[in-house]
């Protein structure tokens, strides 16, 4: 047995086994996240987009990137970090559609050659809740309550100090007595009396959209036409009840068609009215007709805007040729 090379092979083992205590090092753990990213199709014409509309495309980075899924639509919201015009480096969220291949980047101008108004990316909540002061203790709201809150928001009049306060009040008397188990009215219940003296104090203006009843189900439309203007188009189309003529799902049709069917109805209301003859006008099923196509149109398209000015005018007209 060679003692002196199995001395120096202990010597040289003891060693290294005392570096490695040490200095232990332990490589970081792969995220596979940024690897499924960039091999994502969506992701990568999503980092092409942006890249598209960027004054330094060059020096795009990019981070966050996830798929979500509203409905039968996808898109791909991330962060990117870029030179803007004046060569400082800043970031901005976008949000790609993946159907229309159109980006929206909330720069305000900075970081993009051109602006396009900017909606945040789509969330779904499974399970909404409301934050208490016991974190302990959580509410969650019946599906029936949410609705209710839901439709309460679209009928309440718009910056009304009073109705939002009555509201705050009513959530917060509705979580207390939920939290604490005291008697009195169920959640669902106060909710919808207040949406009930919501809609009154609007004055009978908001007709169109529906009336809450006590179970926080849609009823009748109001007989009067909704307050909508043609140059403030809302987040979203209006929800209308079941059994309302454009409540009736309509053929999916690009854009530019369904404004081409709108602007050939608004024509012939022109020659109309050029001419005095009422008998020219186009009937209500064609006006309903170019509405349904209308509401295909995304909301986040770039279309929409326009889309939702044709919309206006098309009910103007329809509520003319229902009266007469």
């Amino acid at each position: 047995m060679n003692v002196p090379a199995l001395l120096i092979a202990t010597g040289f083992g003891a060693i290294f086994l005392a570096a490695e205590l040490r200095w232990y090092v332990q490589p970081p753990a792969i995220d596979a996240k940024p690897v499924m990213s960039a091999l994502s199709s969506d992701h990568m014409k999503a980092r092409a987009a942006v890249r598209n509309v960027l004054v330094a495309p060059d020096t795009a980075q990019f981070d966050g990137m996830r798929s979500v899924t509203e409905g039968a639509t996808k898109y791909v919201c991330g962060l990117v970090k870029a030179r803007d015009r004046t060569g400082n480096v800043a970031d901005a969220p976008f949000v790609y559609a993946v159907a229309a291949n159109f980006v929206r980047v909330d720069d305000g101008g900075r970081l993009t050659r051109q602006q396009a108004p900017y909606r945040p990316c789509p969330v779904i909540e499974d399970e909404p809740k409301v934050a208490q002061k016991d974190p302990d203790k959580k509410l969650t709201i019946s599906p029936t309550a949410l609705a209710v809150v839901k439709t309460a928001v679209q009928l309440m009049p718009e910056g009304d100090p009073a109705t939002l306060t009555a509201l705050a009040s009513t959530m917060a008397e509705a979580a207390g007595s939920r939290a604490g188990g005291a008697g009195g009215q169920p959640m669902e219940q106060q909710i919808a009396a207040l949406a009930g003296k919501t809609v009154g104090s609007a004055g009978g203006s908001s007709a169109g959209q529906t009336i809450v009843s006590e179970r926080g189900k849609p009823t009748a439309p109001a007989s009067k036409p909704p307050e909508w203007h043609a140059d403030r188009p809302p987040p979203n189309w209006p929800k209308f009840p079941s059994g309302h003529p454009l409540a009736v799902p309509a053929e999916k049709r690009p854009p530019s068609e369904a404004l081409a069917l709108a602007r050939d109805v608004e024509e012939r209301w022109k020659k109309s009215e050029a001419a005095g003859d009422p008998r020219l006008r186009p009937s209500s099923k064609d006006i309903k007709d170019a509405s349904r196509a209308l509401l295909t149109i995304d909301c986040i398209d770039i279309e929409y805007r326009q889309a939702w000015a044709a919309f206006v005018r098309l009910q103007e007209m329809d509520r003319i040729v229902a009266t007469g």
